[in-house]
């Protein structure tokens, strides 16, 4: 079903409010009930209300500078509230710009579009939602009144932020790295301290110093000796009583038996 056979289309100069502006052109969709609702008036008899639907409008508003402002509204109904209130298609430097076929066919080929995917009985192609989605993340919105940035411009602003944000930091703590290191840590003189605080200082980083030297020197003579204590015993057999050295115990090399040597005696 066609919009044609739905709606009717209506050019409004000067406004759908009896033609009184004349910055003010409209193009819109007429209204048509859809339902009706039985309620009660004030004096508790019974009553029927037509709800009803307006189409999307397409606004055209000179300003003060002579430029041309294209508005976008969509189609409402009693009960429901569209995304937003408007969306600003354009902003037209020349008036005379609007004359063109080329600029005329694109905004009304919006209108349409925006007219199948906000109506009751619109039926939008792939082309149409494509389209009016490019609108709502492209273009600025009107929300309750206030005009609102496009998605992608607040996504790529938030973007660029963050970025800059990285980079002056990463640019600062360069520049920091650079300054210093040539001297190194060590060598950061303090001023405005007398001379035997520097000399303390001095002596304390000397001490520290030396104190790592020993250690370093201690752990490799703890290092030796445990791997000594770590080796395995050696076993003389009874052939070699050449290597066996005796004590006084009157042990002779004939009658010592197989032992070790530890100490300058023969465990058995």
């Amino acid at each position: 079903m066609q919009l044609r056979d739905i709606y009717s289309l209506c050019i409004a100069p000067g406004g759908r409010a009896g033609g009184k502006n004349s910055r003010q052109l409209e193009v819109l969709f007429g209204a048509r009930p859809y339902d009706q609702q039985e309620w009660f008036d004030s004096s508790l008899r019974p009553a029927v209300k037509l709800l009803a639907e307006r189409g999307a409008t397409m606004e055209f508003v000179r300003d003060d500078h002579g430029r041309v402002h294209v508005l976008l509204y969509p189609a409402v109904t009693e009960g429901t509230k569209p995304l937003e209130d408007a969306i600003e298609l354009g902003v037209v430097n020349d008036p005379a710009d609007l004359a063109k076929e080329v600029v005329l066919s694109r905004y009304f080929g919006l209108l349409v579009a925006y007219m199948q995917c906000t109506c009751l009985d619109g039926a939008p192609t792939f082309k149409d939602n494509l389209a009016v989605g490019k609108l709502r993340h492209f273009r600025r919105t009107y929300v309750d009144g206030r005009i609102c940035d496009s998605w992608i411009w607040i996504a790529s602003r938030g973007v660029f932020k963050w970025g800059a944000t990285v980079g002056f930091s990463g640019i600062l703590l360069a520049t920091v790295q650079w300054r210093f290191s040539s001297e190194g840590p060590m060598a950061v003189k303090v001023t405005g301290e007398p001379s035997h605080t520097q000399q303390q200082r001095n002596d304390l980083i000397n001490l520290g110093r030396e104190n790592a030297s020993r250690l370093d020197a201690l752990e490799r003579v703890l290092g030796d000796i445990r791997r000594r204590l770590d080796a395995p015993l050696v076993i003389f057999p009874p052939q070699t009583p050449a290597l066996i050295r005796f004590g006084s115990s009157g042990i002779s090399p004939s009658t010592a038996p197989v032992g070790l040597v530890f100490d300058g005696a023969v465990m058995r």
